[in-house]
């Protein structure tokens, strides 16, 4: 397994989960404000980010614990994830309900999944452009012009980014009470947008596109100057420039149940998985720590550090 190179790496021990919170807040804290927006605190649990959360708050740091979103709220970015499925695989029925179902949302249509999958069954065509002809007779403009783009995109889905750029520049316009759930899932959207492209390139097809952003939180990024605090698994996909992984023990990370489970266990490769998830979310300079105790049992440190070739310290600090 491959790990950041140490030199970027700090590793600190405290004696208590309680300590370890305070330290790193005030640690964060002496950081320039406009800089904490980059910083990033993960941790297995969701226990100890709030631990760490309620020490932010008392250090004078903004921070939000972010919540992992396996999908959008608005029928509008439902409707585009979708549309996206549809044009990368014609026959997906999941991706045809969700579609057509957030799509009805939208516009107040009443189109019906299982028509539409009936009349391509005897057409053979596409299960996007038989929906996009259901549509067709609707009597609102908006929602012709966007079956229609939705043909377009299922005749040619390498035409993806300009469909794309096309859908959001006929969204509502911001401001309005009915429009939060947009503007939150446009925000989440443009910041995976620029996510994935850094990860796979901005000219990776359409498939790959999809697959990562199967793999990524669809939840808003916090506002600025805001540090952020996320479990290992909602970090999948995340880079931040600095980044804090807390709560580096034995039966924390990994957890009581890999180590009971052991050495060569499934469950102790997939906790190795996470911390290796967990290490490279760091673009400049990582942190890791541990405490002795946590909930007032005596904890070691993980094995993970070790495996890093990392050398303990001796001493909590103080």
């Amino acid at each position: 397994m491959l790990y950041p190179d140490d030199q970027h790496i700090n590793l600190l021990r405290y004696s208590s989960e309680d300590a370890e919170a305070v330290a790193i807040a005030i640690g964060i804290a002496r950081a320039p404000v406009e800089k904490r927006g980059e910083v990033a605190v993960l941790a297995r649990t969701r226990a100890l980010l709030e631990r760490m959360h309620t020490a932010l708050v008392e250090a004078g740091v903004n921070a939000a614990i972010a919540q992992r979103r396996d999908d959008f709220r608005s029928p509008q970015f439902l409707w585009l994830a979708a549309a996206f499925r549809l044009a990368s695989r014609p026959l997906d029925r999941r991706a045809l309900d969700t579609l057509t179902g957030a799509f009805n949302r939208w516009f107040g249509t009443d189109a019906l999944s299982d028509d539409i999958a009936a009349a391509s069954e005897i057409s053979g065509r596409s299960l996007l452009t038989e929906w996009s002809a259901s549509i067709a007779a609707m009597p609102t403009d908006q929602a012709r012009t966007f079956a229609a783009k939705a043909k377009t995109l299922g005749d040619q889905p390498s035409s993806f980014r300009n469909f794309m750029d096309e859908f959001i520049a006929g969204l509502p316009p911001e401001g309005g009470d009915d429009t939060i759930d947009i503007e939150e899932d446009r925000a989440a959207w443009n910041a995976l947008v620029r996510s994935i492209g850094k990860a796979v390139g901005r000219d990776a097809p359409l498939e790959q596109f999809l697959q990562e952003l199967g793999l990524r939180s669809k939840e808003p990024p916090v506002g600025p100057n805001t540090v952020t605090l996320m479990t290992i698994h909602g970090a999948k996909g995340k880079e931040f420039d600095h980044v804090y992984v807390i709560g580096l023990a034995e039966d924390v990370l990994p957890s009581f149940q890999s180590v009971k489970a052991g050495e060569q266990s499934a469950e102790m490769e997939e906790e190795r998985r996470n911390c290796f998830v967990a290490i490279t979310r760091a673009r400049e300079w990582l942190c890791l720590s541990y405490a002795d105790q946590y909930r007032g049992w005596a904890k070691q440190p993980s094995r993970f550090l070790t495996e890093m070739g990392l050398s303990l310290p001796q001493d909590p600090a103080s």
